[in-house]
């Protein structure tokens, strides 16, 4: 919100005269609802007014990465093997994602470790997925597909739930239930 109203009502655009640092950003203040969230870069660093931008873009760079990454990694596991292609983005993801919540102060170090980070993500559980979908008996491939739907499962779980939980608590919840996923991994592989 900008003051920009200094002029009356009734005065021709022609009249109005702008200068150099004329505006003043958020006269009225701002105030955050923590209802949903508490610690955020946004409110931590206070991405609002003239920098509120900077959360749709970090949001747009990290679409854009899991969206190009699952296209460039699935095509380098096709090259190099996904062993490797999977211990690559389980790389990316963990070091990009744990330096990016020390670095939200420095805006584009915070964007490019975002990158980084959301690069790699589905990736990560693509690779096995298909390991295991090429491995598994003829017989039972809807074992494989089993868990690619329990992990789909417990995402939209974890999304319904993570408003119940306390944010004392946000610390303790389990990332997308994937102790499950990979008991029924091995599951699918052992018959």
């Amino acid at each position: 919100m900008y003051n920009i109203s200094k002029y009356p009502i009734g005065t021709s655009p022609n009249e109005w005269k702008f200068e150099a640092n004329e505006t003043i950003s958020c006269i009225y203040g701002y105030e955050y609802d923590r209802q949903y969230f508490d610690l955020i870069p946004i409110t931590e660093e206070n991405w609002v007014c003239d920098k509120e931008l900077h959360a749709t873009n970090i949001f747009a760079f990290i679409r854009f990465a899991e969206v190009s990454g699952t296209f460039v990694l699935g095509q380098l596991g096709d090259r190099i093997g996904r062993l490797p292609v999977y211990l690559l983005s389980i790389g990316a993801a963990t070091i990009g994602r744990t330096l990016a919540v020390l670095t939200a102060s420095q805006y584009w170090l915070f964007a490019a470790l975002a990158f980084m980070g959301s690069f790699a993500s589905n990736t990560a559980f693509q690779s096995p997925l298909i390991v295991a979908m090429e491995i598994s008996k003829d017989e039972k491939p809807c074992c494989t597909i089993s868990v690619a739907v329990v992990w789909l499962d417990s995402r939209c779980l974890r999304s319904s739930t993570d408003s119940l939980v306390d944010s004392e608590l946000d610390l303790v919840h389990v990332d997308d239930f994937r102790s499950l996923s990979v008991v029924l991994l091995y599951a699918t592989i052992q018959y």
